[in-house]
């Protein structure tokens, strides 16, 4: 208490607005003015003296303060002097409300002004947030929604990718624009805001790619635990396998195939690897036709002899009169490219595979007679034209062998096919030469002599392009 009390005159109960537009924040003491009002600078200060004209209370003497902040839509008042000695708390705020009304109707024609136009930049910054919350839960709403599309296309064994939404789906310049319009005094927050706006869109980013990487990495692991089922033909593509390092299914252009060479010791998966390989071109429009050559016992395509596309080979002699004709269709087609002044044969192409290519060469070598040797020499030649040329009129080379050493396959022939397909090797001398590496040998993720049945390196010798990769199993295969 405030010391000795003398009876007042009677105290009314305040009967006016309790609030109001200038001073709807009022203390007795400086000190009980809130802190996020003090120490603002003044927008509009005035001293107040009461009594004044109309007051209730004639004998107090008072000095009070009024305050408009800059940028507050409210003032206050605070006593500055005068009144220690009243203790009635109705009395005190009876006062209080008296200077805040006289307050209100003294300086309404300054106060409201400044009041006004703070509460628009107030309104403007709130329809600008809320119109920035809408967005960024949309942008939320979004994001997930993608990333469930994601997470469940990776769970299906699919490919997937989340969208760029960082630049698909921007914030409206508009928003910020607004604010600038109303005050460059907030140009600061103006920029706040949008750090701030971006860096939660940053977040909502973030934390969906976070899924989906634990996703994918959760489906490769699933993927790669066992062997992979081949999902479908690709529009196209010739699919290899999948990618062990990441999960993807990895795929050449049928327009970018090259002759081919496939190496690996007996169980390592070629025999799985090559099926895969001649499923597709079986399926895809792109192959007119399909020549299947095995020379060892006749019945590793057997499966295919009832397609139309499909023509098998596993005698020596039918295999010569073969090759023999598809060096006729390559100087046909030459032919016509010329005349057309194509530069590659735009048309249905023809695919040339051959199974334990080490039994036709054992074959050339053996050719005992004048006739034999001639022959032998003559597909030895041709097949090895093919291989330098026949890539360019739509003819496409596939070898498959256990280890590619010169009496196995000719380096001439070899070094002509482009694409190397390198599946457990019995040395580290043929693995080093299929892959063309020597430095970078050590650092594979596995040596070629160490690969699990079915896993392979992918080798594009035009690029230096190096994939490790799980072949795929076609329907009706069977893994030794």
């Amino acid at each position: 208490m405030f010391g000795l009390f003398r009876k007042p005159r009677p105290v009314p109960t305040w009967t006016g607005k309790r609030t109001n537009e200038i001073a709807s924040c009022a203390r007795w003491q400086e000190c009980n003015v809130p802190d996020e009002l003090r120490g603002l600078p003044d927008a509009f200060r005035r001293t107040i003296r009461y009594p004044f004209l109309g007051s209730y209370f004639g004998h107090e003497r008072m000095t009070f303060c009024y305050v408009l902040p800059q940028g507050v839509a409210r003032g206050y008042v605070y006593r500055v002097s005068g009144g220690d000695d009243i203790l009635n708390q109705q009395m005190l705020e009876y006062i209080l409300y008296e200077v805040m009304e006289y307050a209100e109707a003294a300086y309404a024609g300054i106060v409201k002004p400044m009041q006004e136009k703070v509460r628009a930049i107030e309104k403007a910054k709130q329809d600008a947030a809320r119109a920035v919350e809408v967005f960024a839960a949309r942008f939320k709403q979004a994001v997930e929604a993608d990333a469930k599309g994601v997470v469940a296309a990776l769970q299906a064994g699919k490919q997937a990718q989340l969208r760029d939404w960082l630049n698909e789906m921007k914030p409206p310049e508009a928003l910020y624009d607004q604010l600038r319009r109303v005050v460059l005094a907030t140009a600061r927050d103006v920029e706040n805001q949008r750090e701030a706006e971006e860096r939660k869109r940053q977040e909502a980013v973030r934390e969906a790619e976070r899924r989906i990487a634990e996703e994918r990495e959760a489906a490769r692991k699933r993927l790669l635990s066992g062997p992979i089922p081949f999902a479908g033909v690709v529009a196209g593509n010739v699919v290899f396998g999948t990618e062990v390092e990441t999960g993807d299914t990895f795929m050449v252009d049928v327009r970018k195939l090259q002759h081919t060479i496939c190496v690996g010791v007996s169980g390592s998966g070629k025999s799985v690897l090559l099926h895969l390989l001649v499923h597709q071109m079986m399926a895809l429009p792109e192959f007119e036709q399909v020549i299947l050559v095995d020379l060892k016992d006749g019945v590793e395509f057997n499966t295919y002899r009832d397609n139309s596309k499909a023509q098998v080979v596993w005698e020596f002699d039918d295999l010569v009169r073969v090759v023999d004709r598809l060096n006729e269709v390559a100087r046909e087609r030459a032919a016509v490219m010329r005349e057309n002044r194509w530069q590659l044969w735009p048309h249905g192409r023809i695919a040339l595979v051959i199974d334990e290519f080490a039994e036709l060469q054992t074959e050339i070598d053996t050719a005992d007679d004048k006739e034999k040797k001639a022959r032998a020499r003559r597909l030895s030649a041709s097949l090895l034209s093919l291989a330098r040329r026949a890539r360019a009129f739509g003819i496409i080379l596939t070898c498959a062998l256990q280890k590619a050493t010169d009496d196995q396959m000719p380096s001439a022939l070899r070094n002509n096919l482009g694409c190397r397909l390198v599946l457990r090797c019995g040395s580290s001398v043929t693995a080093r030469s299929m892959l063309e590496i020597d430095d970078e040998y050590d650092a594979l993720p596995v040596r070629p002599t160490r690969l699990r049945d079915g896993r392979l390196y992918y080798y594009d010798a035009r690029r230096g392009d190096v994939r490790y990769l799980q072949a795929h199993v076609v329907p009706g295969v069977e893994l030794g």
